[in-house]
């Protein structure tokens, strides 16, 4: 979806700092973009700011049965979040590239990458842009509300600095959608608003009948 992610709070101001308040979208509020860890090079976009291109949305494994959360968050880097899924079962998911290196006691094979959805590719961090994305959206936040993540469909769309959408690899059919969470304001420097680490909303679901099968909260 784009290549300016995976951050917050301090690497936020850094990129705005060095690329001006365009930032990579339009949509996005000010001081939540993240920076470009873990994935490719940008590409040239249209009509200037920050550059974006497709990457990675996440890694995934599965967990074995019995292995402890105590187990998970010892890992380095630990777990972004643990969803159980009611096909799959427990699914952890990592940020590409940042995956801890031993995980043969912990996890059923190995790790495998969640590719941006290339129809719901967009430099909008938000998708706003792209019409087919908006169920999958609209169903991983009324899923988030009814569990108690956010007290509102509209509060919680107000913070997204994120959204992505990729294809699941554990199962045909099935989508991830990760919505991520600006962090509280934290102060402000040089008249800029910085925020705190942003956290996530991370959610498996049935691309055909956009049917959340698993959600958590998790970091980012």
């Amino acid at each position: 979806m784009y290549s300016c992610r995976h951050g917050g709070g301090a690497a936020a101001l850094l990129l705005l700092l060095a690329f001006g308040a365009a930032g990579c979208s339009n949509s996005a509020p000010s001081g939540t973009a993240g920076t470009s860890l873990g994935v490719s090079q940008p590409k040239a976009q249209a009509g200037g700011g920050l550059p974006c291109e497709p990457a990675s949305v996440a890694a995934v494994a599965v967990v074995q049965a019995g292995v402890t959360a105590s187990a998970l968050s010892a890992l380095s880097p630990p777990p972004l979040a643990v969803v159980a899924d009611n096909g799959t079962g427990d699914v952890a998911f990592f940020h590409s590239g940042h995956t801890p290196a031993s995980n043969a006691a912990l996890f059923t094979g190995s790790y495998q990458t969640v590719p941006d959805d290339a129809s719901l590719q967009s430099c909008d961090t938000l998708l706003a842009d792209r019409p087919a994305a908006q169920p999958f959206i609209t169903a991983t936040i009324a899923a988030a509300v009814t569990d108690g993540m956010a007290s509102s469909a509209a509060s919680l769309r107000a913070n997204l600095s994120g959204i992505e959408i990729g294809d699941n690899p554990l199962a045909p059919g099935s989508l991830v959608v990760v919505l991520v969470v600006a962090g509280a304001p934290q102060g402000t420097t040089g008249g800029i608003t910085v925020d705190g680490p942003n956290s996530s909303i991370i959610a498996i679901l049935n691309q055909a009948t956009t049917a959340v099968t698993g959600i958590s909260e998790g970091t980012w």
